[in-house]
């Protein structure tokens, strides 16, 4: 069903995309009653399949995913220089509110 190929989207794109400790588990979708499960391993099963169709290439790297690496290694901080001038703090806001609606 559209259903089932959509929960295993989601749950793949979790297993890609979030912390560790936020990814639904299998029970999650179970007690919803998400696309009509009726035993975990049909999601399991369409998990399978998604990867295989995939060729299990999944992961794809975006600006978000290099921009977090920035901040987190301190590449957008006070001594950087935005024009060959020294970046304020209002510019740090800005350039960290910007990436995070990204």
């Amino acid at each position: 069903s559209y259903q089932l190929v959509a929960t295993a989207c989601i749950f793949v794109a979790a297993k890609f995309e979030e912390q560790p400790n936020n990814v639904p588990t299998l029970s999650v979708f179970a007690k919803a009653n998400i696309a009509g499960l009726e035993k975990k391993q049909q999601l399991i099963e369409a998990e399978r399949v998604l990867l295989e169709s995939l060729q299990w290439n999944a992961l794809s790297a975006t600006h978000l995913h290099f921009s977090h690496c920035y901040i987190n290694k301190g590449v957008l901080c006070k001594t950087d220089t935005i024009d060959s001038k020294p970046a304020s703090k209002q510019d740090l806001r800005v350039i960290h509110k910007y990436i995070e609606f990204l």
